[in-house]
């Protein structure tokens, strides 16, 4: 909470990306579409599948609350203190009932996530508590066999893929673990069944970004890196 005012009053809540993801929320609320840039100027492809639509959702129901990059904030230092408490459950499973698990996750709070991208406009505290959520349902799944604690596994592996598209590969993930340990699973069929959820996900949101851009792809992040990045170095390198 301390990093959150001193972030609040010292105006360090936005990186560049924060824009898009403002921007994306607003087109989200008034257009229905996830276009990262602003509607009002010249139309960029690439923008309509550049991020998910995971985080803007999240920032615009937000601002149907409140209308305010302060209360985005707030919840994400909220969203924060929530984590460390599912790390403590979550290492209390496999501790012994004499070990502190709060000395254990201690250093997850000097985690960057935790007291810096915690106070800004950013997705990474929300798809923290998407990855703590899937782990905790997924342990839970394990040692009670239960459909319900896998469908909230499915589903919050889900809502990572949204947030960020890096975690377009969890879907595979969970798949292999599964096919892993599935000797020991109760409910086989059920449990292959549940990943249709993620992998449909996947392939809504591919296809939108076919349909705006022409290219069949989760996300144009992959391009924006090699055109700002690879490309550059390549130049540079040939010079």
């Amino acid at each position: 909470m301390a990093f959150f005012i001193y972030g609040i009053f010292n105006g360090t809540i936005y990186l560049k990306d924060s824009f898009e993801y403002l921007n994306q929320s607003v087109n989200l609320l008034n257009h229905g579409s996830w276009y990262c840039g602003k509607m009002d100027e010249p139309l960029l492809p690439q923008l309509y599948s550049l991020r998910p639509p995971g985080y803007g959702f999240f920032i615009m129901m937000l601002h149907l609350v409140v209308h305010s990059t302060i209360i985005i904030s707030l919840t994400q230092t909220l969203l924060s203190i929530f984590n460390c408490y599912l790390a403590i459950r979550i290492i209390n499973l496999f501790s012994s009932p004499s070990m502190n698990s709060r000395w254990i996750v201690l250093p997850f709070l000097f985690f960057p996530s935790q007291f810096i991208y915690a106070n800004m406009i950013m997705p990474e505290m929300l798809l923290q508590t998407t990855i703590m959520l899937a782990v905790w349902f997924l342990l839970d799944y394990f040692k009670h066999q239960s459909n319900r604690s896998l469908l909230y596994f499915q589903l919050s592996i889900t809502a990572a893929l949204l947030v960020k598209p890096v975690f377009f590969i969890f879907p595979l993930i969970s798949f292999s673990l599964l096919v892993l340990t599935a000797r020991g699973l109760k409910h086989k069929s059920k449990a292959f069944l549940m990943h249709v959820i993620p992998v449909t996900a996947f392939f809504l949101v591919s296809y939108h970004n076919y349909e705006k851009t022409g290219y069949f792809e989760y996300s144009s992040v992959t391009q924006k890196l090699l055109i700002n990045y690879s490309a550059r170095y390549s130049a540079a390198f040939n010079h």
